[in-house]
Parts: C-alpha cells; structure tokens; sequence
C-alpha cells in the first residue's frame, strides 16, 4: 500500500481522533485528555500547554482541520453564537462576515427566528447582515 502524501494522510488520521475527542466527551480517552490539556473548554478550545506529550501535540496539529471541517445543525440555536461559530451553509467561510454590532455580542441564532420559533426573522436579518451572510 503506497500513499501520495504520506503527511496529509497522517494529519487526516489525526484530525478523524481529534473529531473523537471533540464529539465523544464520554469515552475514556476523551476523559484523560480532558483532565490533562483541556479541563475547562473542549478539544477546539484547547491550548496546547506546557511540556506536552508526543501524541497529545500531534493531535493538537490537527485542530486546525477539525475546525475546518466543523459546521453546526441550527435546530433550535440556543447553543449557537451567531458571530463566533460556524453555522452558516457557505463552502468557502462558514462564519459571518458582517461587523459585531456593539451590544448584540453574545447573539444567539435563537434570536433571529420568528415567535413560532421555526421561520427567520427577515427583518431582523436584514438590518443587522450584509447581503453575503
């Protein structure tokens, strides 16, 4: 078995574990992990800290490819910021480009659908986005 790009397809393997470690809080890898680099955020918060180990850095590596990767399902969008996260359908920049607008900081996407909580607020979207988002 050959590989063209015997680097890209080491950081795939450790991206596909740092996604583990991002959407599986309960296994015991993840635990271990967690009490070591990460306590009080998760794998995409993560710093990578003092004196670390070979493994935990080359996971580390691959963040940037897991956040790459990450998109949310908006469902009801309580947990999602809308100017921090990753929510909207673009290919190329998943994240809003409008400017924060001050006040409106920690906006969640809940707060942009109507009072029957299923349909956008068109009005509200207008005023606060510019027409790419």
């Amino acid at each position: 078995m050959s590989f063209r790009h015997l680097l890209g397809f080491n950081l795939t393997m450790l991206g596909k574990q740092g996604w583990k470690l991002q959407t599986e809080p309960d296994t015991i890898v993840t635990r271990i992990y967690k009490a070591k680099y990460f306590m009080r955020t998760n794998f995409l918060g993560a710093r990578l800290g003092h004196n670390p180990s070979y493994i935990w850095r080359s996971i580390f590596a691959s963040q940037v490819l897991v956040r790459g990767g990450q998109r949310w399902r908006v469902g009801n969008g309580r947990n999602i910021n809308v100017w921090k996260d990753p929510w909207l359908r673009s290919e190329e920049n998943s994240f809003i480009s409008s400017p924060i607008i001050n006040g409106l900081e920690h906006l969640k996407v809940e707060d942009l659908l109507s009072l029957d909580g299923i349909t956008w607020n068109w009005q509200g979207i207008n005023e606060l986005f510019n027409e790419r988002d």
